[in-house]
């Protein structure tokens, strides 16, 4: 199953949470304008480039040997661990969340909350494919110029069944971009 779009969002730095507070306490998903309202409410991030290091915290998958299991944990951790540069443009800077948020949306993640207020992230989705379904929680801390957010997926995989992993993916501006 491929990461939507909002995850990306993260990776590029949801450096600028800063209002919206939506959640819906039923577990049901949000309409797809209360969650752009949230992140259209939230303070944009400034433009630069940006250090994007992501951590791998956990990964379990019963169904898998020990031995297949430790390999992919190592060839995850390995890729995982490569420090990543990335511009954010004034354009892409200035459409902020909203629209990352919409295409994330785009009838396969369904968000059952999510808040940005006061430097403060906490989000929950579910999103379904071809090969089963994922949820995903997000929480952490976040500016317009740095985050950090611990996100938890758990997912059925064809063929290995259920797995669960937790990632800490950190950004932080360290500049202007390069011309």
């Amino acid at each position: 199953m491929r990461v939507p779009l909002f995850l990306t969002a993260v990776f590029v730095g949801l450096t600028g949470c800063g209002g919206g507070d939506e959640q819906n306490a039923a577990g049901e998903a949000m309409s797809q304008q209360d969650v752009a309202a949230a992140a259209d409410a939230a303070v944009r991030p400034q433009p630069g480039q940006y250090r994007i290091t992501t951590q791998l915290l956990d990964l379990s998958m019963p169904a898998m040997p020990g031995a297949n299991s430790d390999q992919l944990r190592s060839m995850m951790e390995a890729s995982l661990s490569q420090e990543r540069l990335t511009c954010l443009s004034a354009q892409d800077a200035e459409r902020g969340y909203e629209e990352m948020l919409r295409q994330s949306q785009d009838g396969r993640c369904e968000f059952q909350r999510f808040s940005a207020v006061g430097g403060r992230l906490d989000a929950a989705m579910t999103c379904r494919g071809e090969g089963g379904q994922a949820t995903m929680t997000m929480t952490g801390t976040a500016n317009s110029t740095a985050s950090d957010v611990t996100m938890s997926m758990r997912s059925t995989v064809p063929q290995m069944g259920e797995m669960a992993m937790q990632l800490r993916v950190r950004s932080e501006r360290i500049g202007d971009c390069p011309a």
